[in-house]
């Protein structure tokens, strides 16, 4: 049987256009010449392999990513967290990596929950999606200092400028790996959400494709050979590949 819709068209016109947000390293984002990089990255050039095509990378903001689906501007967006909010509006595929966000603090601080921040000054990169998730969420007597980039934030509370920030879990654990003494520690989870790569609605034929992709390449271990190579320690998602499609 013939594909349709999107597929067809990529099949047809050999391109495949993803919309990626380049602000999320290590999953996504510039390297040193300027040029895409990150776990993110190496997937869809590695699906644009698989269909023979070539790859066509569409930077988006946040609120650009659904608009961009809807309208045609990109047959995919990557690294998008699964929320069933927004299941009326696109699909996702299986999920094929995780993330973690938690609140880290300097040492000492013993942070659990949004309370434990009244008082405190809390750092947050600017024009993220975390940023506008956790700033809402703080109590009236937090201070929120916004900075360019997470690496700036955590640096913040390093030296400590300010009392805590929001942190991809992966890169508080690293950093503790790599000097077991530095004055942080990781405090409480803000966000657990599998990530999965979104499609317009309606788009079936490249729904099964991407669920197929994900499947075939857990189980010939790219996935896990992408985290190794893009996070220092052990792969991102820590479920095995049987358990990878579950929250």
């Amino acid at each position: 049987m013939a594909a349709r819709g999107a597929l067809a068209r990529i099949l047809e016109n050999g391109e495949l256009r993803v919309g990626l947000m380049l602000r999320t390293p290590p999953w996504a984002a510039h390297d040193e010449w300027g040029e895409p990089d990150g776990s993110e990255v190496a997937l869809v050039r590695q699906l644009a392999r698989d269909l023979g095509a070539r790859l066509r990378i569409v930077v988006l903001e946040a609120e650009e990513r659904i608009p961009a689906l809807e309208s045609g501007r990109v047959d995919i967006v990557a690294s998008f967290p699964v929320n069933t909010g927004l299941l009326r509006h696109i699909a996702l595929a299986r999920p094929h990596d995780r993330l973690r966000v938690v609140i880290a603090g300097r040492a000492g601080r013993h942070l659990h929950d949004f309370p434990d921040l009244d008082g405190l000054t809390l750092a947050l990169p600017i024009g993220t999606a975390l940023a506008d998730l956790v700033h809402p969420l703080l109590p009236p007597g937090a201070v929120a200092v916004f900075l360019p980039d997470y690496a700036e934030c955590l640096d913040a509370v390093l030296q400590g400028e300010v009392d805590a920030t929001v942190a991809f879990e992966w890169s508080v654990r690293n950093l503790l790996l790599t000097d077991p003494f530095a004055p942080i520690e990781q405090g409480f989870l803000v966000r657990d959400s599998p990530l999965a790569l979104a499609v317009a609605m309606g788009e079936r034929d490249l729904l099964r494709f991407l669920d197929t992709f994900v499947l075939l390449r857990t189980a010939d271990g790219t996935l896990d050979a992408l985290h190794r190579r893009y996070f220092v320690s052990a792969p991102a998602t820590e479920t095995s590949a049987t358990d990878r499609r579950s929250p």
